[in-house]
Parts: C-alpha cells; structure tokens; sequence
C-alpha cells in the first residue's frame, strides 16, 4: 500500500513538473530576456530601499544565467529534452526560494550580532513564494522544490565564517508562518482545482453514457430490421421480378434502381456500425482512465495500426485515402489493445480533420525506434498547431473550437501512453505540419510504468 502510494505521488509530481516545463515552452525569448533583465536590475531597487549587509548583484546574475538554458530550449538534444520538465522546475527553484533564500539567509549571517530581521528581503522572499505557488501549484511539489533549496542555501550559510547562527534561525522561524500560509491559500486552490475537474469529468462521463444509451437502442433497431431486409431481399426481388415478367407491375422499377435496394441496405448496416465506432470512441475518451495493475498481454502494434486506420469513422472515401500507412519496422508493446486502439482513433480523427483544411493535406502513419522507445509516429500536412497553444493541448477540456472537439481526446491519450509507461510527443509548425510521435517502452525494458 505504501509503495503504491509513493508511486501515486511520483507520478503526480511528474505531472506537474511536466506542466511547468510545457509552459516554460510557450515562453517568448524577448519574456526571458525581460525576466533576467529585470532579476539584475531590481537590485538597483535594492540599493535603494534596503540596507542589506550583503551585496546580492553578483548571486543575482549568477542566477539570472540559469535561464540561459530555456533560451537554448529549440536545440536541446533528444536526451536533455526528454528530461526538460526536470531542468525547467530546477530553473524556477533556482529563481525564487534558492536566490531570495540565499540573499535572505546571507544577509542574516553576516549581520553583526544585536541586528534585527531585515523586513525589505523578507518580503522578497515571500513574495517569491508566492510566485512559486503560482508557477507550481503542486503542494507537494512547492514542498520538494522549496525544501531543497533551503537544505542548500543553509549549506551555503553553514560553511562561511563567523556566522551570525541567531538571526539566521531567528529569520528561517519567522518566515515559517508565511510558509505554512502560502502551502495552505495553494493547498485549498489545487484541491479546488482538482474538485471542478472531477466534477467536470463526472459530468461529462454521465452525459456520455446517457448519449450512448439513447442512441445504441434505436440503433440496434435498424441495424436488425436492415439485417432481415437484407436476408429477405433476394427473395423479394426475384419475386417482383416474377411479377413484372407477368404484367401484374405497372411502371416497374428500372434495373438500376432495383440493384440499389442491395446498396440502401449495406449502406444503412455500415452506418450503423460507423455510428457505433464513434460512441464507443466519445465513450472511452469519457471515462477517467487510470492504469494501475491491469494484465496487459503483448501486442503487435502493426495489427493494431492496420485495424485503427481501415475501421476509423471516416465520413467519406476522400477522408481514408488521405492516410498513407507504412507498416514497417512493426513491434510488440505491453498493453490493453482497446485502449491503444482509442489512442490511434484520436489521432487519426484530429490529422484527418485539419489535413483537409489544406489543399495539399496528407497524413502519414509509420513505425520507428529510438535507443529507449519504440515510436508510433502520426504526421500530417495540415494548419499545425500555434506554438502558443502546443503547451495546453494535452490538458483536459482544452479545445481550438473545433465543432468536433471536446477537448478530452489527446488527454486521454497522454493519460494511456503514461499508463504504459511511455510519453506522447508533439511537434508542429503552425500552417506546415503536425506530428504527434508516441513513445512505447521497449519489451526488455525494466522501467515501472507510471500511473496517471
């Protein structure tokens, strides 16, 4: 129970984290540049407003220098990108409590001994609180962000000579109310936030399933009267036909016409079966998913492929010979095929939907490896994703006014590709393409699968 815990939280803090990183992505190179510029400048502000016994512009431009790496961000090698989420939250700990930590705590220690707590960096401090709630808003996480860089700012303190070790602790004591204040105001927002999207989810499960049940019964209906029509209707025609060869039919039907009636039914039975796969696509996209410890057998993935592409809803031919499908280079994954089914369902709607919103639209759809994954890669000619927006595609209910689109779809599929302990990747140039790579561990792989 214990490590299952642990594992929960892992996972959820790996969430957030990613969260941060994926917004530090949508960040402008000039904001980053007015954020350092400004981290170095304040300290003019400083000179004039405190009386610090500690000179802070040298720190403050160190730390300004940590930034260096988002700017970067667009050449990244693949290693340090997949672990980018990790750098991001370690960039923004070095910004607030380690930086403004560290002025306060250096600030104290080299007080001569009777000074009192400097009020100007105690409110830097938490006002950098503050904006780490903001910019985290994990409880737990502000926790593990804000406990390692005070473990490391009072190593910094510790080692330096002649330490004033009251005011130290006579500031770490003061500053531990505005703390436990700031955890609380972030605890009651994250459990709010969590409280309307379960709610939301809820909601959106029931009005699913209310859907499906109205609409799976009449369905049924004509899927079965379409089935006896259709064993009946060689029997019929010959009969007509019988009738029209003794004059008992006036103005008989062309023969054309008659052999539409075998076209009407097969049609009608393949609408049927089309309206189904998308209740059954709205219905898996509902559900809030968690994988935990579902038996999940191997899978050849290009079976998978070839069953998602030629059984998707397309709504006419043109749609399907957009797609071209290489199955090459195919692999077995761990999974729940109808799980993974839904995630290629997904994705094949969105290319299919915005491919066509260009004239050279086209989708592809192949197999690949990397070092640690096996990929499944889905990229499209279409009008891409704004960068601005590539941050918040995968959050649940997020939508780009699609009149198709519910905004549960690509988070159901990050929620299953983490399930199986993998990732899904985009990249997108907006009126160019988009290409979503899913990242399936490798069989031998010894990694644990992360729960969402």
């Amino acid at each position: 129970m214990l490590f299952r815990q642990l594992r929960l939280t892992v996972a959820s803090l790996k969430q957030e984290t990613q969260y941060s990183y994926q917004l530090s992505i949508a960040l402008p190179k000039s904001i980053l540049a007015i954020i350092a510029f400004a981290y170095v400048s304040s300290y003019l502000v400083e000179l004039i407003f405190a009386n610090l016994n500690y000179d802070t512009l040298t720190l403050r431009s160190i730390v300004a220098c940590s930034l260096l790496p988002l700017y970067f961000r667009p050449h990244w090698p693949e290693q340090i990108r997949r672990l980018g989420y990790v750098l991001t939250t370690t960039i923004i700990g070095i910004l607030l409590p380690f930086c403004f930590g560290a002025i306060l705590l250096l600030n104290a220690s080299m007080s001569p001994v009777g000074s009192v707590i400097n009020s100007y960096a105690i409110t830097e401090y938490v006002l950098s609180l503050y904006i780490l709630v903001q910019l985290l808003l994990h409880t737990k996480l502000v926790m593990l962000v804000w406990g390692l860089s005070t473990s490391a700012v009072l190593i910094l303190v510790a080692i330096l000579p002649n330490t004033n070790i009251d005011l130290v602790l006579e500031n770490l004591f003061y500053i531990l109310p505005f703390f436990l204040t700031v955890l609380l105001i972030s605890g009651i927002i994250n459990r709010n936030i969590h409280n309307h999207q379960s709610d939301r989810e809820q909601a959106v499960w029931n009005i699913a399933n209310a859907i499906a049940h109205q609409l799976r019964t009449p369905l049924a209906t004509i899927r079965n009267l379409a089935s006896g029509t259709e064993s009946s209707l060689p029997r019929l025609v010959s009969g007509y036909k019988k009738a029209v060869e003794h004059n008992l039919v006036d103005n008989p039907l062309r023969k054309a016409k008659l052999e539409i009636l075998y076209e009407v039914m097969e049609t009608v039975s393949e609408e049927v079966q089309h309206s189904n796969a998308l209740i059954d696509i709205l219905i898996t996209n509902s559900k809030p998913f968690e994988l935990l410890c579902i038996t999940q057998d191997p899978i050849d993935i290009s079976q998978i492929l070839h069953k998602a592409v030629n059984s998707f809803p397309y709504n006419n031919p043109i749609e399907r010979d957009l797609v071209d499908l290489s199955l090459e280079n195919g692999f077995q994954v761990n999974g729940l095929e109808n799980m993974i089914l839904h995630v290629f369902y997904n994705l094949i709607g969105n290319a299919v939907e915005y491919s066509q919103k260009r004239k050279s639209g086209r989708i592809r759809i192949f197999c690949g490896k990397e070092a640690k994954w096996n990929t499944v890669i889905i990229w499209d000619s279409g009008i891409g994703i704004p960068k601005n927006l590539q941050h918040r595609v995968f959050e649940p209910f997020f939508s780009r006014n699609s009149p198709n689109g519910t905004g549960i779809g690509l988070s159901f599929c990050k929620s299953v590709m983490e399930g199986l302990g993998g990732h899904i990747r985009l990249e997108s140039v907006e009126n160019e393409y988009c290409q979503f790579t899913l990242l399936f561990p490798k069989p031998m792989s010894t990694q644990t699968p992360s729960l969402h």
